[in-house]
């Protein structure tokens, strides 16, 4: 399955709104939405469907991170892999098997 994935900073809007219409941001209460608040920390999806949706980091690794060599960059959330991630702009694509 590929995904496009983006974890949620806190600090990287547009680069989380930049992953689909779906997704909004509240400046009043600093709520990052699709349809339901999106906790700081957590990925904010788009498989290949089209259907965004958000998980936890733990079930994020779990689910779509190969072993092997995997570097987050701090400030944007993304992440590399050496076993079959690319980066896109403003998105990262992932495929498990």
């Amino acid at each position: 399955e590929k995904v496009e994935a983006v974890q949620w900073t806190g600090e990287n809007i547009d680069e989380v709104l930049a992953l689909s219409s779906l997704v909004s941001y509240n400046h009043t209460t600093g709520t990052l939405q699709i349809g339901y608040s999106v906790p700081v920390g957590s990925y904010v999806i788009r498989n290949n469907e089209g259907l965004v949706y958000s998980i936890p980091p733990k079930e994020f690794n779990r689910l779509y991170r190969k072993p092997g060599v995997v570097h987050r960059d701090s400030k944007t959330g993304r992440f590399t892999s050496k076993a079959k991630t690319t980066e896109n702009p403003g998105t990262t694509t992932t495929e498990t098997t």
